[in-house]
């Protein structure tokens, strides 16, 4: 039936209409338009042009010859043009005056990898007229083809591959056998042989979308990212709405880094297909990896909506609740991706992950081991692993982990740096300081390892290497950005100089021992500490001038300085040596009134030694109880009679006080009226009064050692600031009391009642 076509709007607006119909895949609408407009328009380019494209693409290249021609003719400036025209020449078996066109376009300067292909093309049809003149057809039969299809659809791909490429032998200008010979070689696991069939069949069906968008997946998973997102944009170029292509592109985007342009083409595909489960889960991991979690979140539970039992989803939307801390709704998500997949390996180190963070390192092990058993050489389940093992104090086993996941994977950075901390915890300092090296050879700028190798040197005794690397402390200690210049040991002589406390408060405190030598040297000081040292320190220091710690600072702080400098590297010019460490027994003042007071309080107990524990840190994280006891292992301190114990411990701890004194039948005395978190300088009183305090590493062990008050340190792994002695050279008050990895707390325990009770003995 003809159609009679009669100009009811601009023909502009037409041929959009005709060119939306023709990427569609609608192409009798599309004719339709073009040849209404050619009725109005006899020589329009496009509409010519786009008209002899669709005779190409329904196979009859020689019928759209003539409005290809009248194109070029109409705009011989237009470069698609002259291929098109070409490429249905080669299609329709004119190759001599497919020849004779491209040398013209040559003349007129056209170039680029399209124009090569149509060459290489033109080389090809000619060794095919030369078979042809043999005897050979120019097309596989139907019955070739249909076999060569039945044989693909069965699964028979290395029958369905040999028929392929006999096939491309017999008929070299076939696109299509070019194409199925690389798609078998795909699904085969052959990338590399499928290049080249992949390549011919783009190159002999330059309209056919798919054969450059498997050309693109090829390119990609050869690493050949660049060219296969080229490869993929021609495939859209032809189609735009070619779903897989976008979804494809933004996979190669991804693996470029272009993270926000690959979410973009992500996005394409899901406004062409809105349940597409897999561009939601892929949209999914690149919003993770640009940092927009909630975001991630959703499109991973899109994803879900669509496909319940997808279990990759599960897993992604695991890993990105982890990352917003959401531990419990984490580990929940990988235990469903696992009851889909049981042998999903990467959701059971991941649940692993997710447990360990949950302070359940036992379960997690078995987690990784699961993840071990199904792949043995998953150097991350291995590294992984070695940390809950690490967590649970099995420090042995945890340095096998790490060697094993390093015989897996020699290059992994973090491994040789936790296999160092380890190492540090077992008493092996040397090899750990060789871990941390390997660690820096593979990551030069990693923080982490240059601070601990710093602490390895300080703890072995070599100083001048410690203190110059404890300088890289500051990627986890906050760095006052004071614009004066910073000490380097100079002459302090007529000059202002601020000291700016870090760190915890032990750390100041332990620092603050250094304060007056500063004080000596320099015209003015200035001393910047946490707002609960002020008090102490200002007392402690009368001929300085000390300020509460403020972000920013306050002006006055700053107000003709001339050097300042972190209090931690004071001891670069200060402590270069073990001889450099001043004799002194104690450095910290508290308020001689409050110390009559509690002396008189304690006196009121009775007669007998005042001893004053604390028994952990208020954080207790990870790897962190190894370094601490429970107060219900305490048992034989508290059973040494002759002793008035009062307690130290400065967070919550009501509960373990109350078990503590039922079990052991002693008045354990806490004066609630101190607030031993925050009123530090009450506390320095209250310690001061004591006869002795039994700590582990601590702030309260800090306060006592300052005052001079003799303090039992319990102490496990690398204690640098021994600085590979058996004493305390910052605080000679201070007797240490040292657990090895392979001692339980109980042996130390045991062994500081012993003394207790000694000493109970000999005043």
């Amino acid at each position: 039936m003809t159609t009679t076509f009669r100009q009811t709007m601009p023909l502009d607006t037409t041929l959009q209409q005709a060119v939306a119909h023709h990427q569609a895949g609608r192409l009798q609408e599309a004719e339709q338009l073009y040849r209404a407009i050619l009725q109005i328009q006899p020589n329009h380019p496009d509409a010519s042009h786009n008209l002899g494209v669709i005779a190409v693409q329904v196979g009859k290249p020689a019928a759209g010859l003539p409005h290809l021609k009248a194109a070029l003719d109409a705009n011989p400036n237009q470069d698609q043009y002259w291929l098109s025209y070409i490429d249905a020449l080669i299609q329709a078996f004119q190759t001599h005056a497919a020849r004779e066109v491209l040398e013209q376009g040559l003349q007129r300067g056209l170039q680029g990898e399209a124009v090569e292909a149509l060459a290489g093309r033109l080389l090809a049809s000619a060794q095919a007229a030369e078979q042809a003149s043999t005897g050979y057809q120019n097309y596989p039969s139907q019955h070739e083809l249909n076999t060569l299809v039945d044989l693909f659809s069965g699964g028979l791909y290395a029958e369905a591959a040999a028929l392929a490429h006999t096939m491309t032998v017999r008929y070299p200008l076939h696109g299509f056998s070019w194409k199925m010979l690389g798609v078998l070689f795909k699904q085969m696991g052959r990338s590399v042989d499928a290049l080249v069939p992949m390549k011919n069949a783009a190159a002999l069906s330059p309209n056919d979308a798919e054969a450059h968008c498997n050309l693109g997946t090829t390119l990609k998973d050869l690493g050949r990212l660049d060219e296969a997102t080229a490869s993929y944009r021609r495939a859209l170029k032809i189609k735009p709405n070619y779903v897989e292509a976008h979804y494809n592109l933004g996979v190669a985007l991804k693996e470029l880094g272009r993270l926000d342009e690959a979410a973009a083409s992500y996005r394409r595909a899901l406004k062409i297909r809105p349940d597409y489960a897999e561009a939601h889960n892929n949209l999914g991991v690149v919003l993770k990896d640009l940092g927009r979690l909630d975001e991630a979140v959703a499109s991973y539970r899109r994803a879900l909506k669509i496909k319940p039992d997808y279990a990759e989803a599960h897993n992604n939307l695991g890993v990105a609740l982890k990352d917003l801390g959401r531990l419990d709704e984490a580990a929940a998500s990988y235990r469903r991706a696992l009851k889909i997949k049981p042998d999903y390996v990467e959701a059971h180190s991941n649940l692993g992950n997710a447990l360990s963070d949950l302070g359940r390192s036992d379960v997690a092990e078995a987690s990784y081991r699961r993840a071990l058993e199904i792949k043995p050489d998953f150097a991350e389940a291995h590294y992984n692993l070695g940390k809950a093992l690490w967590d649970l104090g099995l420090l042995y086993e945890a340095e096998a982990s790490y060697r094993r996941v390093l015989e897996i994977k020699p290059d992994f950075s973090e491994a040789h740096y936790n296999l160092g901390m380890v190492l540090s915890d077992l008493g092996r300092l040397d090899e750990a300081a060789s871990s941390y090296r390997r660690a820096l050879e593979i990551k030069p700028d990693y923080d982490e390892a240059h601070f601990n190798l710093s602490l390895a040197m300080l703890g072995s005794g070599r100083l001048t290497e410690g203190w110059a690397g404890y300088e890289h402390r500051f990627f986890k200690v906050s760095k006052r950005n004071f614009t004066h210049r910073y000490w380097a040991g100079e002459d302090l002589a007529d000059k202002s100089f601020l000291i700016w406390g870090e760190q915890g408060i032990g750390d100041e405190i332990m620092f603050a021992s250094m304060y007056a030598e500063i004080i000596a040297r320099a015209g003015r000081c200035v001393i910047e500490c946490a707002n609960k040292l002020l008090p102490l320190f200002v007392r402690t220091f009368p001929n300085a001038q000390v300020v509460p710690k403020t972000i920013p600072p306050h002006p006055a702080t700053l107000k003709n300085i001339d050097y300042q400098c972190a209090a931690g590297s004071l001891a670069r010019w200060l402590r270069p040596s073990l001889e450099s460490f001043p004799a002194h027994a104690a450095y910290l003042a508290p308020a001689p009134e409050r110390v009559a007071y509690w002396k008189t309080r304690l006196a009121a107990l009775g007669p007998g030694l005042k001893v004053g524990f604390c028994w952990r840190s208020s954080l207790m994280t990870g790897v962190r109880p190894l370094y601490y006891t429970k107060l219900d292992q305490w048992g034989p301190i508290f059973a040494v009679p002759g002793v008035h114990f009062v307690n130290l411990q400065y967070d919550e701890c009501s509960a373990e006080l109350n078990e503590a004194r039922q079990r052991s039948g002693v008045p354990l005395h806490a004066f609630e009226e101190v607030d031993l978190y925050n009123d530090l300088d009450e506390a320095a009183a209250l310690t001061q009064s004591l006869d002795i305090v039994v700590s582990a590493g601590t702030a309260a062990a800090a306060v006592a050692a300052a005052l001079g008050v003799p303090t039992w340190l319990m102490t496990f792994g690398n204690v640098w600031p021994t600085h590979g002695t058996d004493r305390y050279p910052w605080f000679p008050s201070v007797r240490l009391f040292h657990r090895s990895w392979k001692q339980p707390w109980e042996e130390i325990i045991l062994n500081i009642s012993t003394q207790l009770a000694e000493r109970v003995r000999i005043p």
